[in-house]
């Protein structure tokens, strides 16, 4: 097992799973509701991750090689979805604490993401803090059974309660152009310009759970 250093504990005991209403609607299928998939944060599991394949190269040197590390250290809180019959890592998300540039704050009429009140006291001034869903990748074998929803959702859901202790205000994504159409279906916008790869959801658009 590996040591929890660094993951907050209130983080860590949160009910789960993330049950969203409105905007966001996990569609949630037969078997990740029957068992056959469960969630865990990594250092309370034993599964192996060396064979983890999600088609990214990126993502799966990550998860490969760094995951475990960055987790002992504190850098980031990791979620894995395991397949119960092998305990393989079905799919993995990561989120860590994140500062948005003070420069994008600049550009109001692209930012409409937070009160007007908050954003005045931020403006110009500071980094705007949230938080990162880092790296978020299902396992090629399991997709196709809505496991990237489920995962986000996870991530949102944390997210969503660390900011009810005033801990940031937006969470954000560094995407790839071809999944930037799966991020906008639950509401996270583009920063500019068009080749920007960040995107951002005001915290204050989820739901209460």
């Amino acid at each position: 097992m590996m040591p929890s250093r660094g993951i907050p504990h209130h983080v860590r005991t949160l009910p789960e799973p993330l049950r969203a209403t409105r905007r966001f609607r996990p569609r949630l299928n037969k078997p990740l509701m029957s068992g056959v998939f469960r969630l865990a944060y990594l250092e309370d599991t034993e599964c192996p991750l060396g064979s983890f394949n999600c088609g990214k190269r990126s993502i799966n040197k990550f998860i490969r090689q760094g995951l475990l590390e960055r987790v002992a250290l504190g850098h980031c809180a990791a979620r894995v979805c395991l397949d119960t019959t092998t305990n393989a890592p079905a799919g993995v998300v990561t989120i860590s604490p994140y500062c948005l540039d003070k420069g994008y704050w600049r550009v109001k009429d692209n930012l409409g993401m937070i009160s007007p009140d908050v954003l005045d006291k931020f403006d110009g001034k500071y980094p705007v803090p949230g938080w990162l869903i880092g790296q978020l990748g299902v396992d090629n074998k399991y997709k196709g059974q809505g496991l990237g929803e489920y995962l986000l959702m996870d991530a949102l859901r944390l997210i969503k309660e660390l900011s009810h202790h005033g801990c940031g205000s937006i969470a954000v994504v560094h995407a790839d152009d071809d999944v930037k159409d799966f991020y906008r279906r639950y509401g996270f916008r583009q920063l500019p310009p068009d080749d920007c790869s960040v995107m951002f959801l005001p915290l204050r658009e989820l739901e209460q759970f």
